[in-house]
């Protein structure tokens, strides 16, 4: 008896510390993974037509101004035109220049 209450003890407070860790994962904000683009985060506190900027991921800085455009969220100020996925089959912006083998 009393080894399944410890057993039952133990597998309620390994249950607890996993949800507590996903919790503090799933409210992680900011850059990268799940934060803000940089053409959205540098038109934050701005108004449509004011100017803005950013580094982009090839490194360099872009400058433009703030427009409104539609996103998952809704409508939102971005720094100039956000990116387009490429398309399927596309080879732009391959590391290798090569398209993703299919499985």
């Amino acid at each position: 008896m009393k080894k399944l209450r410890f057993v039952i003890i133990v597998g309620l407070f390994a249950a607890g510390t996993c949800l507590f860790a996903f919790n503090v994962m799933a409210e992680k904000k900011g850059p990268g993974p799940g934060g803000p683009p940089p053409e959205i985060e540098a038109c934050k506190g701005k108004k449509s037509g004011e100017s803005c900027s950013f580094r982009s991921m090839d490194g360099t800085t872009k400058t433009a101004t703030c427009k409104k455009i539609r996103t998952p969220k809704g409508k939102e100020l971005s720094c100039g035109d956000m990116p387009k996925p490429p398309k399927r089959g596309d080879k732009e912006g391959c590391p290798d220049g090569k398209p993703p083998e299919k499985d």
